[in-house]
């Protein structure tokens, strides 16, 4: 049997090799009529099957932000004043929106919308949870929002 990518059926009897036709891989040999045929070949194709899979499933799929648009894949970021500006925020502070945001009812991206917050919108700091942080707004709403999203700086 020559070397091929498509599986090919053989019949264990006669020795033929074709390639199956339709929908189910066929049980007997056009040439002998025997039944002992088994399936060869196939083997490249399988392991680039089971690769591109595998790459979907663990690493191929894009992050969104919060507005929907494709973030790229994570990578190591080297510490810079913008990296670490997200850290120094605490509670009683003023920050104000970077841009249009969503206020969230609790602090994950995939949570309730509260409502849209403008940018340059001034925001109190209530209290602190990792990335997000809890705020009020000048309309008394309550809610969380990420800490890349806002800056102590108004724009």
């Amino acid at each position: 049997m020559r070397a091929t990518c498509r599986p090919q059926n053989v019949c264990k009897s006669c020795g033929y090799t074709w390639h199956p036709r339709g929908h189910s891989l066929s049980p007997r040999c056009p040439r002998c009529g025997g039944t002992r045929v088994h399936i060869a070949g196939g083997g490249i194709a399988l392991i680039i099957a089971i690769l591109v899979c595998w790459g979907i499933c663990t690493g191929g799929r894009r992050k969104t932000d919060e507005a929907g648009k494709k973030m790229a894949p994570a990578t190591a970021v080297p510490a810079t004043a913008a990296t670490t500006a997200q850290a120094q925020f605490h509670v009683d502070e003023t920050v104000y929106a970077e841009k249009p945001i969503k206020l969230r009812s609790e602090p994950s991206s995939k949570s309730a919308q509260i409502a849209r917050i403008g940018r340059g919108v001034r925001l109190h700091v209530i209290e602190r949870r990792s990335s997000w942080i809890k705020v009020r707004t000048p309309e008394g709403e309550v809610g969380f929002v990420n800490t890349s999203l806002v800056s102590v700086d108004a724009p």
